[in-house]
């Protein structure tokens, strides 16, 4: 069930905004592969343990008959690292560093889409403003030619009577 929970967490998050990244739904069904693997380990009695994943589980209820390791033995485990294991690690720092650039993203958009909501509101005020100022001094000069035309014509008439 988990599995399949997984399953949508990888969906919805890969197709975010349409936005389909083919190494990043990889990265997810290798991802997903590996949770399903290491599941099976554990619900099944027939697998005894799990080589892929950097925490590779042994099942538990197995009881497994070996000699103590020589040292020569470990040094040799410790210098073949599972394939696995190494893939699995970058995966997980792939999937790390994908998580992180798709919440920057998201984060750089809205800030991106309030800087521009801002800028607009902004003009919207100046030039709200700048077309008040204009009326106004528009008004004011109309005032003016006005009082000038009623004072030459209020000349004219003393000069005409």
């Amino acid at each position: 069930m988990d599995s399949v929970e997984d399953l949508n967490v990888i969906l919805k998050g890969s197709c975010r905004k349409g936005n389909v990244s083919i190494s990043e739904t990889l990265a997810d069904f290798e991802k997903l592969r590996i949770s399903a693997l290491t599941k099976a380990a554990e619900i099944s009695h027939l697998v005894k343990e799990v080589t892929i994943g950097p925490n590779s589980p042994v099942k538990k209820d197995t009881i497994r008959d070996e000699t103590p390791p020589i040292e020569q033995d470990k040094e040799n485990r410790n210098e073949e690292n599972l394939l696995e294991d190494k893939i699995a690690e970058e995966m997980r720092h792939t999937l790390i560093i994908k998580d992180y650039e798709s919440q920057l993203q998201d984060s750089s958009e809205e800030l991106f889409i309030n800087l521009i909501e801002n800028l607009m509101k902004n003009r919207a005020e100046i030039m709200k403003k700048y077309w008040k100022k204009q009326s106004e001094e528009c008004e004011r000069k109309a005032l003016e030619i006005r009082a000038k035309k009623l004072q030459l014509l209020k000349s004219y008439k003393k000069m005409t009577i």
